[in-house]
C-alpha cells in the first residue's frame, strides 16, 4: 500500500544564494548572506523537486559573513542555486487498523524526498489494506519538533467527494501535477470562492444546507444564532408545565411589531412563549416573554448554515455533487492563462458559462416539488367509456 505525502512548502523559509559552485563532497558554501543560519541546522540545497536537491547539516558555529559550513554534499551544487533553512527535514506515517476514528500509530520517520519531481515523499506500507487509515506528520530530527498530524485519508485514497480527489484530478487534468502554473493553495482558495458565489446566487436557501440544533431554554437569556446560521427557518419550543410538554412551532416576527410587543416585558409572567424576533446586531433570536426557568433541550432550532471553509484535503463537499466546483477552477485556470495568451480565454468563458448552468441545476435540485403530481387531468367523456 503506497501512502504519499506532500513535501512542505519552502517559499516562506529562510533562504539564501550560492556564489560559487560547490563540487560533489563539499564541505563549505558561499554565499550571499549566511544570517538566520546556524550549528545543527538542516538546510536544502537546490529547489525542491530538482534531480540533486539534497538536505545537508551545517555541523559547526555558523560565523556571520558569506560561509556555510556543512557535512559533505552527495551533489555538485551551481552558483545561484538556493539555500533553505529547513523547518522540517523528515515525514512521519501514522496508521490507524480500526477505522477512521482508530487509534493511530507511528509506522515509520523518512527523509524528505525532495528531489521527487513531484514534490511527494513515498512510503510503502507493505502490510497495509484498503480499510487502514494514515495520517502524516512533519518532523524535524535536530530539535524533535513535530507538526500537527494530517486529517485522516482511507488507504484506498481520497473519496470522491473530497477537495484532495478533485485537486489531482484537475492537476493531472490540466497537465500540471508538478504545480508550475498553478498551486494547490490557490486551487483551494478557487474552491472556497465557489462555497461564497452560491450563497450570493441563491433564490431560497440550498436544502442540503439544513441543520437542526438542541438547545437549552436559559432564564432571563435570549437564544444565541448557531454560530454557522446562515438563514433561518423555524423555530420549535417545548413548554412543561406540570410534568406535561407542549410543543409549539414559531416563525419570527419583524421587529417593529416585537418592540410593541416587549414593551411590557411582565405581561406574561411564565415560560409560555408567545414571539420570536431575530436580532441580527446582536446574533440571538428574541423571546417575548423572556424565560423565567431554565429548561434542558426545550428549543429546536431548524436552520441553514453557511459552508464550511474548505482547508484541507479531506474536507468534503456539501454540495451533491463535486462537479460545480471543477467547472469553476477551469474557468479560473484557464482565465490566467489567457493573461499570456487571449486564445484561452474562450476555453475559459465556456467553463463559467457550463458553471453557471450547474449553479442553475444545483438550484433546480433544490425546489422539493419538482416531479410531483400539482394536477391531475381526468378522462375526456369520449375516453371515459373505456374505465
Amino acid at each position: 500500500m503506497l501512502i504519499t505525502a506532500f513535501n512542505p512548502e519552502v517559499e516562506d523559509l529562510e533562504q539564501t544564494l550560492l556564489t560559487q559552485y560547490v563540487t560533489a563532497g563539499g564541505t563549505s558554501l558561499t554565499v550571499i548572506n549566511n544570517q538566520g543560519f546556524a550549528n545543527t541546522n538542516k538546510i536544502l540545497l537546490g529547489t525542491m523537486g530538482t534531480e540533486y536537491a539534497e538536505i545537508a547539516t551545517i555541523n559547526s558555529a555558523v560565523t556571520l559573513g558569506t560561509t556555510i559550513p556543512i557535512a559533505a554534499t552527495t551533489f555538485a551544487h551551481n552558483a545561484n542555486e538556493p539555500i533553505y533553512l529547513l523547518r522540517f527535514d523528515k515525514i512521519r506515517f501514522y496508521r490507524s487498523t480500526a477505522g477512521i476514528d482508530g487509534t493511530y500509530n507511528l509506522l515509520t520517520t523518512v527523509d524528505i524526498d525532495v528531489d521527487n519531481a513531484d514534490s511527494k515523499t513515498v512510503y510503502d506500507d507493505v502490510g497495509g489494506i484498503a480499510a487502514y487509515y494514515y495520517k502524516i506528520s512533519y518532523y524535524n530530527s535536530v530539535t524533535s519538533y513535530e507538526s500537527d498530524q494530517s486529517d485522516a485519508v482511507q488507504g484506498t485514497g481520497y473519496p470522491r467527494n473530497t477537495v484532495g480527489f478533485l485537486i489531482n484530478e484537475l492537476l493531472t487534468e490540466i497537465g500540471d501535477t508538478e504545480e508550475r502554473t498553478v498551486s494547490r493553495d490557490t486551487l483551494v482558495a478557487w474552491l472556497n470562492e465557489v462555497n461564497d458565489d452560491l450563497l450570493t446566487r441563491a433564490r431560497k436557501p440550498y436544502e442540503f444546507l439544513k441543520r437542526i440544533d438542541t438547545v437549552n431554554s436559559t432564564a432571563s437569556t435570549y437564544i444565541p444564532y448557531p454560530t454557522n446560521m446562515w438563514k433561518f427557518d423555524r423555530l420549535e419550543y417545548t413548554w412543561t408545565v406540570g410534568g406535561q410538554g407542549t410543543t409549539r412551532e414559531f416563525y419570527p416576527i419583524g421587529p417593529e411589531e416585537f418592540r410593541v410587543i416587549d414593551f411590557n416585558t411582565n405581561a406574561i409572567p411564565s415560560d409560555d412563549l408567545q414571539f420570536v424576533q431575530l436580532d441580527d446586531v446582536n446574533q440571538v433570536i428574541k423571546t417575548y416573554p423572556k424565560f423565567l426557568t431554565t429548561q434542558t433541550n426545550s428549543i429546536v432550532i431548524y436552520y441553514y448554515k453557511y459552508f464550511d471553509e474548505l482547508d484541507s484535503p479531506s474536507d468534503t463537499f456539501e454540495t451533491p455533487t463535486p462537479n460545480v466546483y471543477k467547472l469553476y477552477c477551469l474557468g479560473k485556470y484557464f482565465r490566467l492563462l489567457a493573461k499570456g495568451d487571449s486564445n484561452f480565454l474562450t476555453l475559459s468563458d465556456r467553463y463559467f458559462a457550463d458553471y453557471s448552468q450547474q449553479v442553475i441545476k444545483l438550484q433546480r435540485g433544490n425546489d422539493r416539488n419538482v416531479g410531483t403530481p400539482l394536477s391531475i387531468r381526468l378522462p375526456t367523456r369520449r375516453m371515459s367509456r373505456y374505465y
